[in-house]
């Protein structure tokens, strides 16, 4: 009976745990392993479910780079204070419980670690050896140490304590998930209709572009914006205001990073800044991940079902460029980023507009809105319009092998009411 309640909690942690890698509609999602947003994660993603009953804390966490090619890796550190429901009819701390926090403490550290191209793991085994126990009141602490990172296995120890007294030992195996690659289709004339795609196409295509979208930004002139964000980070960002001591800039549908570098390079970003970047591509978020300035981390999430990942009244500034006319639900999403703003923070957003060049992506499924529309969007979720520039031409869009068509932007500069 104890062997195999033991077993079944630690399959429902399995289960709870790899869930949670799960939870976004589409499959997988990537984040980039930062110090400074690793604990914001945990509370969101983990604590909830079993982990979140039986009180596993994250301790501390460490400073990791993007890469991890270091030798030796900081570990992960977790607690959880034994109570009334962990005891078992001995009167001492059900082993289940323990298993629970090690495997929990694994887990998060297998994700932590994950290497490229591996998007997701399993843990496939765990081998407990319990030497002795803890009484109710006392606090559990667990260290899990990453002893092997190949391309395909992880292979983990950890050691969990009570004091000074040692509770068990583990050796647990995680196999890396690599999703197998398809080839990439070459580019057709007229074959981005977005009436016809779902989320899912939708990602593949930005997945199949991401290589060379520079080549697709210089060909089809997409300029203006990054003119637009210049002047806005040298007029704004020395003011805007901060959470603690930093400034937080969610970046989303951040592709490849060019708003991102745009924001980097400008000269004006104050010190410290977190920026965290969210995309629907994966292949955009690996190139993200190249450029090294999402020292916040990135998400794949799909924003018009999913709640962005920040708490209430976190985030200083949010840009969100080029993509709001690919969006579903633009009252949902901006409603999540006036949820996330500080009082007075900004948000800069780019909106096809209706007024001029109407028709300039009616072949692609792809509608502008008037700036009526705009301004009762954003007031109606409670941020205030402080600048509404329209640009006529902030890129080309192809009609045909030879003929494009300018596509008209609200370039919007709004503000969170205090």
């Amino acid at each position: 009976l104890y062997i195999f309640l033991m077993f079944k909690n630690q399959v429902k942690l399995r289960a709870l745990f790899l869930s949670c890698m799960r939870a976004r509609s589409g499959g997988p999602f990537t984040y980039m392993k930062s110090s400074s947003g690793w604990k914001e994660f945990y509370e969101h993603k983990f604590s909830h479910g079993l982990i979140r009953d039986y009180g596993v804390q994250l301790h501390s966490n460490c400073f990791i780079d993007t890469v991890h090619e270091t030798e030796d890796l900081p570990a992960i550190r977790m607690t959880m204070k034994v109570t009334e429901k962990m005891i078992a009819p001995t009167g001492l701390v059900h082993g289940a419980a323990v298993s629970l926090l090690s495997d929990t403490a694994i887990g998060f550290g297998c994700f932590c670690y994950l290497r490229s191209p591996a998007t997701r793991f399993a843990v496939n085994n765990m081998n407990v050896h319990f030497l002795k126990s803890a009484k109710l009141g006392e606090t559990m602490t667990v260290e899990a140490k990453q002893i092997h990172s190949g391309r395909t296995l992880q292979t983990w120890d950890a050691i969990v304590t009570s004091g000074n007294n040692i509770l068990s030992t583990v050796r647990s195996t995680a196999v890396n998930i690599i999703e197998p690659r398809k080839p990439e289709a070459p580019e057709r004339r007229g074959d981005f209709d977005l009436s016809k795609m779902d989320k899912k196409s939708l990602a593949e295509k930005f997945n199949q572009l991401a290589p060379q979208w520079e080549k697709y930004v210089e060909k089809y002139e997409y300029k203006p914006v990054f003119v637009w964000l210049s002047g806005l980070c040298e007029s704004q960002l020395p003011s805007i205001p901060r959470n603690g001591d930093k400034i937080h800039i969610a970046d989303l549908a951040c592709g490849i990073g060019l708003i991102g570098r745009c924001l980097v390079n400008s000269g004006s970003l104050p010190v410290p800044a977190v920026l965290s970047g969210i995309d629907i591509s994966s292949g955009m978020l690996k190139r993200a991940l190249e450029t090294k300035i999402y020292n916040g981390g990135v998400f794949i999430q799909d924003m018009d079902y999913t709640a962005l990942p920040f708490q209430d009244h976190s985030i200083s500034l949010v840009t969100f460029c080029g993509a709001t006319e690919l969006m579903k639900d633009l009252d949902y999403i901006i409603g999540e980023i006036s949820r996330v703003l500080l009082p007075n923070g900004q948000a800069w957003i780019t909106f096809q507009s209706s007024e001029v060049h109407s028709d300039s992506t009616a072949h692609q499924s792809i509608h502008g809105v008037s700036q009526e529309y705009v301004y009762d969007l954003l007031e109606r979720h409670g941020l205030a319009v402080s600048q509404c520039l329209l640009e006529p031409r902030s890129f080309v869009t192809p009609l045909s092998r030879d003929e494009t068509s300018p596509v008209p932007y609200y370039f919007v500069q709004a503000k969170k009411m205090s």
